[in-house]
């Protein structure tokens, strides 16, 4: 495991890319989801150095109680063990906005279930008897829910919720997979597998909104004329292993978009003179501090600089609202359908055979 000072620098992360860094050293079994958030922890800090930034390990009950009860008086008046606390995989990372609070801008975890692949690929059968080639999903991913109800309870009165949870394992899948036994011979894992699937034991968490999609932003609906927040963790699934690559630019992507709810940071990204051979972007802090340098050709940049990055800017044919999607590859091995779906109306405008996954987010 990387030790705190074999970190990189945000300089290094922006100057060469995350494919550069993230080398095959890099690429170890045993790294943890929180040295990943120490990354964007410190690319935060560089970045936005006009911003005051902490990480923290855990967040107490006692904490999340307070927070409730200033909201209501009704809410957070039991608790039992005064040392009671969450620690998240990834740890919190929280700003300081204007007016000296700290809020929170990402919250990461990481949870692997079902090892049925590299089993099967490997002909090593399982259970009592030794004799399956699939062994039964367990209920251990189910804990994820106190955490994620948890960081909800001290997010209350926020308009964002930036909760990333990535799934990894044979009970994560989510279009069927063709696996090679050692005689050469095939066996297809289906999602609706029930003796595989653990992904409906979470879903409840995002009201099963599309995996591998930036949820962080809150949705409002109406419900008898009565206006309701929901706050939706961002589930990112896969059967193969996240690379350090694929979680750093995601739990970015995240971050980034709390500042922008919170208020504290417009982040506008536009290309470099290098970048026209290279997917290098810079980001402008242009925040509630002071000058505003946003140009009347802002939304012309803005679309220019997210096709360099490979970004698509699309616009729905169903409710005609834009939306960007970027296609990142995965480790070589089989294909999946993944779906483009609209972020606003949940349209599905195409879908795509790949081995990576698709990102997808609001632009208006």
């Amino acid at each position: 495991m990387k030790k705190q000072t074999d970190r990189l620098s945000f300089e290094k992360i922006r100057g060469q890319g995350p494919k550069e860094i993230f080398g095959e050293d890099a690429q170890m079994h045993d790294m943890y989801v929180q040295n990943i958030s120490n990354e964007v922890f410190d690319s935060l800090k560089n970045e936005f150095s006009n911003l005051e930034f902490r990480f923290r390990r855990s967040l107490e009950k006692n904490e999340i109680n307070k927070k409730l009860n200033e909201v209501d008086s009704r809410l957070g008046v039991t608790i039992f063990l005064e040392n009671a606390s969450i620690i998240p995989d990834g740890g919190i990372i929280e700003v300081k906005d204007n007016h000296g609070k700290w809020r929170i801008v990402l919250v990461c975890e990481a949870k692997h279930q079902g090892k049925d692949i590299e089993n099967i690929s490997k002909g090593i059968l399982v259970g009592k008897n030794k004799n399956q080639e699939l062994m039964a999903a367990g209920n251990a991913i189910e804990r994820s829910h106190k955490n994620i109800n948890e960081i909800r309870n001290i997010m209350i009165d926020e308009k964002h919720f930036p909760y990333v949870l990535f799934l990894q394992g044979s009970n994560f899948i989510t279009e069927p997979i063709t696996v090679s036994r050692p005689d050469g011979s095939e066996v297809v894992l289906y999602p609706n597998n029930a003796t595989l699937n653990r992904i409906d034991r979470l879903t409840a968490a995002n009201y099963s909104l599309p995996i591998n999609q930036n949820c962080c932003e809150n949705i409002d609906i109406s419900i008898d004329g009565q206006s309701i927040k929901l706050q939706a963790v961002s589930f990112y699934a896969k059967a193969t292993e996240w690379t350090n690559e694929e979680m750093f630019s995601i739990m970015m992507e995240v971050a980034l978009t709390s500042l922008r709810i919170i208020g504290l940071a417009q982040i506008i990204p536009f290309p470099t003179v290098e970048s026209s051979v290279s997917s290098s972007v810079n980001y402008q802090n242009i925040g509630s501090y002071g000058q505003s340098r946003v140009a009347n050709d802002t939304d012309r940049r803005y679309k220019d600089a997210q096709m360099l990055r490979g970004e698509n800017v699309e616009v729905c044919p169903e409710c005609n609202k834009r939306y960007s999607w970027i296609h990142t590859d995965g480790p070589e091995g089989h294909k999946t359908k993944e779906d483009i779906v609209c972020p606003y109306c949940g349209y599905v405008i195409s879908t795509m055979m790949t081995n990576g996954y698709i990102s997808i987010k609001k632009l208006d």
